[in-house]
């Protein structure tokens, strides 16, 4: 069983190719509108935390990690992939992405990775940003 995590930015590129997407520009608190964590990233613990007390953060991140392995186990030959994406890929996508793995490594899924194509890339500046 094998289940990869992806965090992208929907402005910086279409998004990766998934067997599952959430799409977290509406779902979350965005990190971006406060200065002091403008430039931080969804790795940050300060970042997460902000993302992950949002109402309704956690269950996300259950039910999501639920449905892959639920994948995983119907397609066990199958690498299943994950998508998460926000507006710029540096805050609430890497945040969500890294709790869902932390729910499948708990709950002792095969080989999980996660990798945030995007957390690099510059902050987006102006509206629809984040």
């Amino acid at each position: 069983m094998s289940i990869l995590i992806i965090s992208y930015g929907w402005r910086h590129a279409p998004p990766p190719e998934a067997d599952l997407h959430v799409d977290a520009r509406r779902l979350l608190r965005n990190p971006h509108e406060d200065p002091s964590m403008r430039y931080l990233t969804g790795l940050d613990a300060a970042v997460a935390c902000h993302v992950l007390d949002t109402p309704g953060a956690r269950a996300l991140v259950r039910h999501v990690a639920a449905a892959a392995r639920d994948l995983a186990q119907i397609l066990p030959h199958k690498q299943i992939v994950v998508g998460v994406g926000c507006q710029g890929g540096r805050h609430r996508a890497p945040a969500l992405a890294q709790a869902i793995l932390r729910d499948l490594r708990a709950h002792k899924v095969g080989e999980v990775e996660v990798t945030h194509r995007d957390i690099e890339k510059p902050v987006i500046q102006g509206k629809g940003r984040g």
